[in-house]
């Protein structure tokens, strides 16, 4: 999604945009970490993605995959260097119970976002 606005992350999303635009693709979008933490940032992206596009909340249930998505993440030092792998655990598990929550979800779950038609 671009949400820290990272030049390498800004790439990336403009060009799956751009073949998906042209190639009429199913592009599914989602909030990395550490940057989705981040609520103001994550608000202002979704804002200006939402300008653009019909975005459509994929809410996925994460409770078998918690431990993965936490090795994945940890995996990147350089983001990381200061929060170990159960911290990492942790935060991912309390953003998951909050958006089953504000979702009525039952399991640990996050969002995605589907990209529909240009606006």
């Amino acid at each position: 999604m671009g949400i820290g606005k990272h030049p390498d992350h800004i790439i990336v999303y403009d060009t799956v945009m751009n073949y998906q635009m042209n190639k009429q693709l199913k592009v599914i979008l989602y909030p990395e970490y550490p940057y989705a933490r981040c609520k103001k940032a994550y608000i202002e992206r979704m804002e200006e993605i939402n300008k653009n596009y019909t975005l459509k909340p994929i809410i996925v249930d994460i409770k078998e995959k918690i431990d993965i998505l936490a090795d994945a993440s940890i995996a990147y030092r350089s983001q990381f260097d200061d929060i170990n792998r159960n911290q990492m655990l942790a935060i991912i598990r309390e953003d998951a119970r909050a958006i089953a929550q504000e979702y009525l979800q039952d399991n640990e779950s996050l969002i995605y976002y589907e990209i529909g038609d240009k606006k």
